[in-house]
């Protein structure tokens, strides 16, 4: 088993990078992909249904919105970044700032 565990979402989805349509995938080579990691994708046929796969990423989506909730993220978050705005401030660092979620 790699190390690595595969998130579910990344190989059941596959869009046309020029027309952004999704594209059917391949049930055989998520399963295959996910055991070679020593992973599980439970489905019936041989091509992932789109609608099932994308319900269960807003499923995942909404549960993680509801921890980060529970967990207070954005005010831990707060908690992180304002002392750091102010000290960017004060050692002269010209705005604007900004800061990126790349999570």
């Amino acid at each position: 088993m790699s190390s690595d565990l595969l998130e579910i979402s990344d190989p059941i989805v596959d869009y046309d990078v020029a027309t952004l349509k999704p594209r059917p995938v391949s049930r055989s080579a998520v399963v295959a992909r996910l055991m070679a990691n020593g992973q599980r994708l439970p489905a019936s046929n041989d091509t992932l249904d789109f609608e099932a796969c994308g319900l269960a990423q807003l499923r995942s989506h909404i549960e993680l919105q509801r921890l980060s909730e529970e967990f207070l993220q954005a005010d831990r978050i707060r908690c992180v970044l304002l002392p750091l705005l102010q000290a960017l401030r004060e050692s002269g660092v010209k705005p604007p700032l900004r800061i990126v979620d790349v999570g």
